[in-house]
């Protein structure tokens, strides 16, 4: 892996490394509104926020190095977070709004148009989509 920090460029796609600390977060989302293109207002705080959520899960649960990429093209932003932890997600078991800790996917779900978790060897990448505001109404559901 690259050095945490650095930048590159990989299939169309902007990736950022980091390693897996607290300060790693408000860096990825940096990162992501840096790219985020023609993103209004509206979408960039859903961007930040669903950011943060996956991030934030690689620090608490993967635990290992990360990358993070942004894709901006076709109407809408992409971004990935990729991390090489063998464990898998069970959206099955996303937190109820009540519940002090787990509510994070569900977030991710309510903020994004789109996303899902991709498993690969070595490792998953959880992925999701925001629309540009041009491109039509927000997709995004309530809990």
């Amino acid at each position: 892996m690259e050095q945490p920090g650095s930048e590159a460029e990989l299939d169309g796609s902007l990736v950022a490394f980091f390693d897996p600390i607290p300060e790693a977060v408000a860096a990825a989302r940096r990162f992501v509104l840096q790219h985020a293109g023609e993103a209004g207002a509206l979408e960039s705080e859903r961007l930040a926020s669903v950011t943060s959520e996956l991030v934030t899960n690689v620090i608490l649960h993967a635990r290992t190095p990360f990358t993070v990429r942004v894709r901006d093209g076709d109407g809408h932003v992409r971004v990935t977070v990729d991390d090489s932890s063998p464990n898998s997600i069970d959206p099955d078991l996303i937190g109820a709004p009540a519940d002090r800790s787990g509510r994070g996917l569900r977030i991710v779900g309510a903020l994004s148009d789109r996303w899902g978790i991709d498993y690969r060897p070595g490792g998953k990448s959880v992925w999701f989509s925001v629309t540009h505001p041009t491109t039509g109404p927000p997709q995004f559901r309530l809990f």
